[in-house]
């Protein structure tokens, strides 16, 4: 499982499944906040009072899920509808044997 939704995790075998992150907009955020630290130090600077600075700020924004082959629904056993046989780790695909 992946992370970073790099583009080269869709072509593996199987393609691994990630976590897309907005790099983006997480980027904007930190401008955004850091632009807004600043411009309160600024204020706090001209009131002559440098040392209530505010403190960290968090920002948070939501992951998504890119499922792709590396992950399935587990696979049916004796008992239940189906062949009883696990699949194949190379191809997906019931074995014959066993």
């Amino acid at each position: 499982m992946g992370f970073d939704d790099a583009p080269e995790s869709a072509y593996l075998i199987p393609p691994l499944t990630t976590v897309r992150q907005d790099f983006g907009a997480l980027g904007q955020q930190g401008i955004a906040l850091l632009l807004d630290q600043l411009d309160q130090l600024d204020q706090l600077d001209r009131l002559d009072q440098p040392d209530r600075a505010t403190g960290p700020r968090q920002a948070m924004l939501p992951p998504a899920l890119v499922p792709r082959a590396s992950t399935a629904p587990p696979p049916r056993y004796r008992g239940q509808q189906g062949s009883g046989r696990l699949p194949s780790p190379s191809t997906g695909i019931p074995s014959t044997s066993g």
